[in-house]
């Protein structure tokens, strides 16, 4: 995604001054849609904020954990395997 793609490539100080903006609306995001697509991308924007801010990325460990196990737990169908796969 163009996400990924652009955030890859932010340094480590930009990235960390957005990055409590992007993941309330990432997890806004999870939260509201049960599209499997829409919820890829945004775990794995999620993960590509975590890869770029790294120890940073504590403050948001807590929060977030909980609900990717859930989507592990309950991603049990043959299509959603990708999901559970990004969950991890």
């Amino acid at each position: 995604s163009a996400f990924v793609s652009f955030g890859e490539e932010l340094d480590h100080s930009l990235m960390l001054g957005y990055a409590q903006t992007f993941m309330e609306k990432l997890v806004a995001k999870l939260q509201a849609t049960q599209h499997r697509g829409v919820r890829e991308e945004a775990i794995t924007s999620i993960a590509v904020i975590a890869g770029v801010i790294e120890k940073d990325f504590s403050r948001y460990y807590d929060s977030i954990m909980p609900m990717l196990k859930q989507f592990i737990l309950h991603a049990k169908g043959e299509k959603e395997g990708r999901l559970r796969g990004k969950a991890f």
